[in-house]
């Protein structure tokens, strides 16, 4: 047995679609960099010591990209350029943390 279910937008938002679809985007962005981090400081924890330094910079990269996850989450906005450029600063600092020595 199935039933159809409608999805209506909740009528107190006012925020035009095209920027709720903005904000979408951006946010699959940052959670797919939140992602990789997360995946590799997991990994570099399981295998034991010997990596702090590698360590240290990808909590670091996760703490920042998971409180900007929660401003993104918190708003019916398109997001800010401040968030925008701190989604690209440590998009970088991630590519450059994960490329390795």
């Amino acid at each position: 047995m199935s039933q159809s279910l409608a999805v209506a937008m909740d009528p107190r938002v006012e925020t035009p679609l095209p920027e709720l679809e903005t904000q979408f985007a951006f946010y699959r962005e940052l959670t797919a960099v939140l992602e990789r981090v997360t995946a590799a400081a997991r990994a570099l924890e399981d295998a034991g010591g010997g990596r702090e330094p590698l360590q240290k910079e990808l909590n670091t990269i996760g703490r920042v990209l998971a409180a900007l996850a929660t401003d993104v989450e918190a708003v019916d906005r398109e997001p800010t350029a401040a968030q925008r450029e701190v989604l690209e600063t440590y998009r970088r600092r991630a590519r450059a943390a994960l490329a390795g020595p």
